[in-house]
C-alpha cells in the first residue's frame, strides 16, 4: 500500500501543521488539527487495506492481436469476500516499462465472482512480456491505494497490422486476397473453368473471358474450381529492407486473418520455415505467432525453399517497366 498523490499532499500538510504546532503560541489549535488527521490518515490505511484484502483473481489470455489495435479486450476474473469490494480497477504491466488502466473502478459484490474486461493498450508488433497484473483499490477517501496481485499469462502476442487488400472478394477465398495483391497466383484446380459471373471489383484482368463480355455488353469473368478455398502458398523472403519485410509481413496478416475466417489452408515457406496453416495443418494462431516475432533477415542469408512458380512471392518486387518497340533513347 502507497499513499496516493492526495494522500501525499495530505502528509505534507500534517508536517507543516507539526511545525506550526512547535513554532506557534496557538499550539491547542494545532494540537486538535493534527489529532484529527492523524486519526484521519490511519483510519483511511486501515479501511483501503480491508477493502481489497482477499481479493483474488486471473486474466486470460487474449488471442493474437494487430498492432496498434486499442480495442483488444482482456477478459479477467475478480473473486471477491464475503464483504466485497469497492472502486476496483485493474492495471497491467509490461517488462518494457508500459504501465495501462485497463477499466473504470468497479465494485465486487460480496463472496461473488466478477467477469470483468478490460481493453489493452495498442502495442507494436512483437512479443510483450507482462511484467504483472494487479487489482487496484484506493476507496474509500483516495488517500491510500492498495494492490493485489493477479494471475496473469506470461505474453501478449502482437502480430503485424493487416494491410488492407482493395478487391478482396467475400467468395473468392484465399485467391481473391492474393489477387488483390496483383500476382493472381495459381492454386490447386485454377486451369478449370466450372462457370462464369459478371465482374466483381479484385478480379483479375485474365479472368475476363472476352467472347461472353462481347455477347452481353459488360466484363464477364470466368469462375475457376480454384475459387472455391483451395488454400494458397506463400514464399516469404525475409532478406532485405526492414520497411518491405514490415510491409509484406502486413500483407501476410491480412492472408492469415482471411485463411481463418474462411477455413481454407495457408501454405508458407521462408527461411527455416516451411509449414501449413490452417485446414489440416497447424492452428492459424500460430502463424500470427510467428508474424509477431520474425525479423528480417540479412542480404546475404540463404534464400527461402524453393516453392512451384505458381506460389504467390512476398515482399512483391518491382517490376520492370517494358521498353515500348521503336522507342529511342535521347540523351539531352
Amino acid at each position: 500500500m502507497r499513499p496516493t498523490a492526495f494522500g501525499a499532499k495530505t502528509m505534507g500538510f500534517l508536517a507543516l501543521l507539526v511545525v506550526a504546532f512547535y513554532v506557534s503560541p496557538y499550539s491547542n489549535l494545532f494540537f486538535l488539527q493534527l489529532a484529527f488527521l492523524c486519526v484521519l490518515l490511519a483510519t483511511s490505511a486501515l479501511a483501503c487495506a480491508r477493502n481489497l484484502r482477499g481479493v483474488t483473481g486471473r486474466a486470460f489470455a487474449p488471442r493474437p492481436f494487430a498492432a496498434g489495435a486499442a480495442d483488444t479486450e482482456l477478459a479477467t476474473e475478480l473473486v471477491g469476500t464475503q464483504r466485497g469490494a469497492r472502486a476496483v480497477r485493474l492495471e497491467l504491466r509490461l517488462k518494457d516499462g508500459t504501465r495501462a488502466a485497463l477499466l473504470e473502478p468497479v465494485d465486487l459484490v460480496g463472496g461473488g465472482r466478477a467477469h470483468v474486461t478490460g481493453r489493452l493498450p495498442g502495442l507494436s508488433r512483437g512479443i510483450h512480456a507482462i511484467a504483472s497484473l494487479r487489482a487496484q483499490s484506493s476507496h474509500p477517501l483516495g488517500l491510500f491505494v492498495a494492490t493485489r496481485a493477479l494471475d496473469a499469462p506470461a505474453e501478449l502476442v502482437v502480430f503485424p497490422a493487416p494491410v488492407e487488400l482493395p478487391g478482396l472478394r467475400r467468395g473468392g477465398g484465399l485467391r481473391g486476397a492474393a489477387a488483390a495483391l496483383g500476382d493472381g497466383p495459381l492454386v490447386p484446380g485454377d486451369d478449370v473453368v466450372s462457370s462464369l459471373r459478371e465482374w466483381r471489383e479484385g478480379d483479375a484482368p485474365r479472368d475476363v473471358h472476352w467472347r461472353a463480355t462481347a455477347r452481353r455488353g459488360k466484363r464477364i469473368v470466368k469462375e475457376r474450381d480454384g475459387d472455391a478455398g483451395a488454400g494458397l502458398v506463400v514464399v516469404f523472403d525475409r532478406r532485405g529492407d526492414a520497411a518491405g519485410i514490415e510491409q509484406a509481413l502486413g500483407e501476410l496478416a491480412a492472408l492469415a486473418l482471411a485463411a481463418r475466417e474462411r477455413a481454407e489452408p495457408l501454405e508458407l515457406l521462408s527461411q527455416d520455415h516451411h509449414r501449413r496453416y490452417g485446414e489440416g495443418g497447424a492452428p492459424l494462431d500460430e502463424l500470427l505467432h510467428w508474424l509477431a516475432a520474425t525479423a528480417a533477415l540479412p542480404t546475404n542469408a540463404a534464400a527461402p525453399p524453393h516453392a512451384p512458380a505458381g506460389a504467390l512471392r512476398l515482399p512483391r518486387r518491382a517490376r520492370p517497366t517494358p521498353v515500348r518497340a521503336g522507342a529511342v533513347e535521347v540523351n539531352p
